[in-house]
């Protein structure tokens, strides 16, 4: 995708659905059909979903410090007992088995880096479920979570070796809820809902989709400028005032290069 900017792509969906504005993009940026891009993104949510079948509770990572923790939470959940109830313990229960499963060697799907495998997937799958949504609303739902990676990408870096944890994470975190708001007014198509199985053979414009509306294009914005780094957003915010007097990156170098990597994003 050759999306470099959140302005540009909420410029780009004044009168489109914001995911054909997306597909469009990839299609340009890769010398591919529509086609093509669709079904190189229903390979990576169908390895999603084959990632989720295939956790393994029994198997720990090399250090043995890694492995099982997703299903104790499951446990925990079917006790309900849970502070923030059945629906939010399954989403905290899924990330952790992803996160197991790369720790652990297995075939996951990097979004944007491995370290964070376990976010979209957390966001994505439940809700799937619990809505009753087809494979296809998932992979629409795909392309805005990774327009808004690409964005990070482009403008900051979604590498934890540049911009610590939260590059990777907060950079998830962003792409996750983003793809949540295309989709929060999808409806069940009755075909392979909450499946797994491979999407079918509709044309694109007939996917069931969330409708281009002013709100859900600045939701994706809000997403992305507000969710994406949300420790460096608050660090901005409360050491503004000091780095004006050049203070900062004299005294505190290494707070100076995440407050560089937000505006990067933010600005």
């Amino acid at each position: 995708m050759a999306i470099e900017s959140l302005q540009a792509l909420v410029t780009a969906s004044e009168n489109r659905d914001i995911c054909d504005v997306i597909i469009e993009s990839d299609c340009v940026d890769r010398g591919v059909t529509q086609a093509e891009s669709l079904e190189k993104m229903r390979g990576l949510y169908a390895a999603i979903r084959r990632a989720q079948r295939g956790y393994d509770p029994k198997l720990r990572s090399a250090s043995g410090m890694v492995g099982g923790d997703g299903e104790k939470m499951r446990a925990y959940v079917q006790r309900g007992k849970t502070i923030c109830g059945d629906y939010i313990g399954g989403v905290i229960a899924q990330a952790l088995e992803m996160g197991e499963s790369n720790a652990c060697m297995k075939c996951i799907v990097a979004a944007p880096t491995a370290g964070s495998c376990g976010v979209l997937p957390a966001v994505l799958l439940p809700y799937q479920a619990r809505e009753g949504l087809d494979d296809n609303t998932m992979v629409r739902a795909m392309y805005v979570a990774g327009a808004i990676g690409q964005v990070v990408a482009a403008k900051a870096s979604i590498a934890g070796a540049a911009g610590g944890c939260q590059a990777e994470i907060g950079t998830a975190t962003a792409m996750g809820a983003a793809a949540q708001w295309c989709i929060k007014d999808a409806r069940p198509s009755g075909t392979n809902a909450g499946t797994g199985s491979s999407a079918s053979s509709l044309p694109p414009s007939s996917y069931p989709t969330a409708q281009p509306k002013a709100a859900s294009r600045a939701a994706v914005r809000f997403c992305g400028l507000c969710m994406a780094l949300p420790p460096f957003c608050l660090a901005y915010l409360i050491t503004a005032a000091v780095e004006r007097a050049s203070i900062l990156r004299s005294a505190a170098p290494n707070v100076a290069q995440p407050i560089d990597f937000a505006r990067r994003v933010l600005v």
